[in-house]
């Protein structure tokens, strides 16, 4: 969803650059800038979806969710491809490519369409919070619990448009994605939100391993070939990959049993080795 929202603010950006701060230096800022927008804003209200209905642990509630999920891909494949030959009625960079006539007003009343069962869909997904809190145990509800007060929030701020100030407007968006990622930030560290502490503990024992490995790699590769030299006066060797690899091999499974137990024992202070 970020990429999203980063393609539907770059690519207006990126046609104004190229129609008035330097024209003729880009190309295709008019398709780029309706296509970006439209494809980006699409995506976001079909992850907004699956956002709420996949949460907290990445499954759906349960199979009766299937065809609503189902529902949300085929409607979302249908507006991607539609938004490309989407004529804009009112908008800043109009779609070079966008149909009109009768076709056009057709893929309008099906784009417009689907972009309101995806509304509705979103509504419905919320709802699926509704139920698997019901059904949850202690840490589900937690994590579910805090998503809720960022979606309230949100919502407020949703409804604020239509009594604010622009500037007063966008000072509380910022206010508002803060408490979102505070939110999400909670329930990821504290409620271990899809296991994302697992998923911490795996990145940085491997990634420790790996610098070790490249540590190992260098310094024997190093030595043998100050060996290799003063023996046979040739700098180039392949003995000294062949006897780090076999260290490597050798040192493989200790050190990682090792950068393991300070892992777990220094960051996610446990006493038992991970699994």
């Amino acid at each position: 969803m970020g990429m999203s929202f980063a393609l539907a603010t770059f690519t207006p950006v990126y046609a104004a650059y190229a129609l008035e701060a330097a024209p003729g230096s880009l190309p295709a800022p008019r398709t780029l800038a309706s296509l970006g927008q439209a494809e980006a804003y699409t995506a976001i209200v079909i992850l907004s979806s699956f956002l709420f209905l996949l949460f907290p642990n990445g499954r759906l509630p349960s199979r009766r969710w299937r065809p609503l999920a189902w529902s949300i891909v085929a409607v979302g494949v249908m507006l991607v491809i539609l938004a490309v030959f989407l004529a804009y009625s009112a908008v800043q960079y109009r779609n070079p490519i966008g149909i009109g006539g009768a076709v056009g007003e057709t893929i309008s009343v099906l784009f417009y369409g689907g972009e309101l069962f995806l509304v509705g869909a979103i509504v419905l997904s919320v709802l699926s919070l509704v139920f698997r809190y019901g059904g949850g145990g202690f840490e589900e509800r937690q994590q579910i619990k805090w998503f809720a007060y960022a979606a309230a929030l949100a919502s407020v701020y949703a409804f604020l448009l239509f009594f604010v100030s622009e500037t007063l407007y966008s000072l509380l968006g910022n206010v508002v994605l803060v408490g979102l990622y505070a939110a999400i930030a909670i329930a990821i560290l504290k409620h271990h939100l899809y296991d994302i502490d697992h998923l911490i503990n795996r990145t940085l024992v491997y990634e420790s391993l790996t610098v070790v490995f490249a540590g190992i790699f260098v310094i024997i590769g190093e030595v043998v070939q100050e060996l290799f030299l003063a023996v046979t006066r040739q700098e180039e060797s392949w003995l000294s990959v062949i006897i780090s690899a076999l260290v490597i091999a050798a040192l493989s499974e200790p050190l990682k049993q090792r950068i393991e137990h300070v892992v777990d024992r220094h960051i996610f202070r446990k006493e038992g080795k991970s699994n």
